[in-house]
This record gives C-alpha cells, sequence and structure tokens, in this order.
C-alpha cells in the first residue's frame, strides 16, 4: 500500500463520519508515554495525559500511569498499571419528591465537582503478524475505586402560592420562596469491567508510518457482563527515530448511557523510550 493510497483512505473514512446529532461532543485528549526495558522481556512505563471534553470546552480529566509488562512468549505478554485520575463530574439538576406523599417537592441543584480515582488493570495481550499485518487481542481487568466527596448544592423549596408577594426565586420553570446551600455526600464507589481490545497495524514499507484500527468492548462485570460502551480507534505512529515517536488517532467512543454523551476525540501522543 503507498502512503498517498493509505493518505486517501483516512480522508474518505474521515469524510464519511455522519454530521454530530445534539448529544454528540468533541474532545481532545493529550498524552506523554515514557518507557524503559529493564530486560529482553521485562518492562517499565510512566505517563501522563489530559483530557479536554464538552466541545474541548473544559479539563474534564488528568492522570498519571505508572505499569509494567512482562513478555511470556513471542506473541503473548501481560501487564500491570496503576492510574491516578482526577475526574471533573457535571453539575446536575435533579427534581425532589415528598417521602410521605410523593408530591413534587422542588429541585436539587448540585455544582460540577471533581472526584479523585484510583484504578488498577491487569492485561493479557496476544500479537500475531499476518503478512505486512499485525493483529493484536488485548483482554483487561480494570478496577476503579472513586473516593467519597462532598459535593455543594442548592434546594429550591415551596412553590409560590397564589397572592404571595414576598422574595421568590425562578428556577426550572417555577418561582420558589426557599433558596437555600446545602452539602450532599457522595459514597465511595467501586466499578470492575472487562475491557476486550481487537487491533489491526499495518507495515507499510520503507515508511515510518505505522496505521492501526481498533475497537474495544466495555463490559461490566458486577453487572453481569452487561454492556458498558465501545470504542472505535483509527490513528497512525510516526517513528522519529528509535527512541521516539509521535502518533494521532480519531476516538469514536459510544455514549452507552442515557445521560451520556457520545464522544468524537482527536488524540495526540508522544512516546520516549529510554
Amino acid at each position: 500500500m503507498k502512503l498517498r493510497n493509505l493518505l486517501f483512505a483516512t480522508t474518505a473514512m474521515l469524510a464519511a463520519t455522519p454530521v454530530f446529532a445534539q448529544q454528540d461532543e468533541m474532545g481532545v485528549w493529550t498524552e506523554l508515554e515514557l518507557e524503559k526495558k529493564i530486560s529482553k522481556r521485562f518492562e517499565l512505563s510512566g505517563g501522563l495525559d489530559f483530557r479536554f471534553n464538552d466541545n474541548v470546552g473544559e479539563t474534564s480529566r488528568w492522570r498519571v500511569t505508572l505499569g509494567g509488562t512482562y513478555k511470556l512468549n513471542d506473541w503473548l505478554k501481560t501487564g500491570v498499571t496503576y492510574q491516578c485520575i482526577s475526574d471533573l463530574s457535571r453539575g446536575e439538576t435533579k427534581e425532589d419528591f415528598k417521602k410521605s406523599s410523593g408530591a413534587f417537592n422542588g429541585y436539587n441543584v448540585d455544582e460540577a465537582f471533581r472526584r479523585d480515582k484510583h484504578r488498577f488493570t491487569f492485561d493479557l495481550t496476544g500479537k500475531w503478524k499476518v503478512g505486512r499485518f499485525s493483529i493484536g487481542l488485548r483482554e483487561r481487568y480494570q478496577f476503579t475505586h472513586s473516593v467519597a466527596t462532598d459535593v455543594d448544592r442548592v434546594r429550591y423549596r415551596d412553590e409560590v402560592p397564589a397572592g404571595y408577594s414576598g422574595d421568590s426565586y425562578e428556577f426550572g420553570g417555577y418561582r420558589w420562596i426557599t433558596r437555600e446551600p446545602a452539602v450532599d455526600h457522595k459514597g465511595h464507589k467501586n466499578n470492575h469491567q472487562l475491557r476486550s481490545r481487537l487491533e489491526v497495524e499495518y507495515d507499510i514499507p520503507n515508511c515510518k508510518l505505522t496505521p492501526s484500527v481498533s475497537y474495544e468492548l466495555k463490559s461490566s462485570l458486577q453487572d453481569a457482563m452487561a454492556t458498558a460502551g465501545a470504542r472505535i480507534t483509527a490513528g497512525v505512529e510516526w517513528k522519529l527515530n528509535k527512541k521516539q515517536s509521535v502518533s494521532a488517532a480519531y476516538i469514536f467512543d459510544d455514549g452507552h448511557y442515557e445521560d451520556d454523551p457520545n464522544l468524537h476525540v482527536l488524540k495526540i501522543g508522544y512516546k520516549f523510550k529510554f
């Protein structure tokens, strides 16, 4: 495959991407990776990345990663990582109902807040050569612990009755007598996932560019293997020299749950090998 054919195919793929729906968002992810080969089989790695989502309007996540891989044989390796994550959760508005009668009681409005997370992963990755193609299958167990935190909240209560002439506050299409600050405690959470990824790379003769495509399926281990999302990635890596490389990719992240938007991401990375 010649380089111009690869570029033409990439352009055609991007042109065929559907027009973003209202619930879709754009993002930019940046990543720095460091790798150190300890022996023929053992390698250490570290990384730092930032994610800008909500149509690149906010820093939605930063993450520090430490890990290592061990090559079991020519085609199979295993790996473990620890990730320290700071995630931004958006503001949220919820309707409140009286416990006694179930009648509508007002609104609870939570401010946006950051939550720290600790994530551990265990990988088993197989990779096979087929001509100039490399086919990789990775199975990842992922455990995430979200730390408990307190969130600022505003409560709107006591809808204005007919004939009322005192102070009031407008929210949600209603007028309320009471607008009071409060604090909502978000308890810690644990999440277990299986992330299965199939990836195909192509080795272009006499070229430093390596294109790849992958499909990843997320399954919830605490919900009977229910699908928790999917991700499609198409990108290219450019080897600057033996130690350095840069990469760029388009990622489509499926907003599987009702409140999650579909995410279209431009990912840019830099890798340095010691």
